[in-house]
């Protein structure tokens, strides 16, 4: 059974409800309505101060090892939540979310051929903003002329 539970402040009184009871949640210009066990309950959108989602406790199984919740899944593989939730929110797997490594800052080559870690130790070698960078390259402008002095 899920232990989700989703909380409503409503004019500064909080109300907790079980995550199956709530059926369909609206927003509307300036109404917001609720189903709860079959019975909708129209809400002024002023009066509405927060509203709360809790971690979902499920556990979850990534290679052969068990996890009592997702977030410890994610931090046992070094993922974030927030990129666990991205990559959902995309379409990916939940397993691949989990194990798929963060990609870090790709590596930059000048036009001399010389490597560096990011486009910004690039840029700070050769004493250019990286915003600046950014903007001539979005016009199309070669990497010979933008790092020229």
């Amino acid at each position: 059974m899920c232990e989700r539970k989703t909380s409503v402040v409503v004019n500064d009184r909080q109300y907790k409800i079980n995550h199956g009871s709530v059926k369909k949640m609206k927003m509307c210009e300036r109404k917001t309505s609720i189903v709860v066990n079959g019975r909708r309950y129209k809400i002024s959108h002023g009066s509405v101060k927060k509203m709360k989602m809790c971690e979902r406790k499920t556990s979850i199984v990534v290679n052969g090892r068990r996890y009592k919740t997702i977030k410890s899944a994610c931090k046992a593989y070094h993922t974030p939540y927030s990129i666990y939730n991205l990559r959902l929110s995309r379409g990916w797997d939940r397993i691949d979310a989990i194990v798929t490594p963060v990609q870090q800052g790709k590596q930059c080559v000048d036009h001399l051929g010389n490597h560096y870690d990011s486009v910004t130790h690039m840029c700070e070698a050769y004493g250019i903003d990286r915003n600046t960078f950014y903007r001539k390259k979005r016009k199309n402008i070669p990497i010979e002329k933008i790092l020229m002095p």
